[in-house]
């Protein structure tokens, strides 16, 4: 047994539907480009920068570990 749907409603289920197409569509296009992008070389390091030192910059503290 099939209910019926008012126009509204059919209107609202395919746009949300047509949403949920181009999210799937562009996350497999950002996945992809993720895997397709040059990864780091197995035996490089990567450090990161000192250039700024520490005491400049204001420190957030964003609720965690207290030193």
């Amino acid at each position: 047994m099939r209910r019926v749907t008012s126009p509204r409603t059919e209107i609202l289920l395919r746009a949300y539907l047509g949403l949920l197409a181009v999210s799937i569509v562009m996350s497999g296009m950002l996945i992809e480009r993720r895997l397709a992008a040059p990864q780091a070389v197995a035996g490089e390091i990567v450090l990161a920068p000192t250039t700024v030192p520490h005491g400049i910059a204001p420190m957030i503290n964003w609720g965690g570990q207290k030193r």
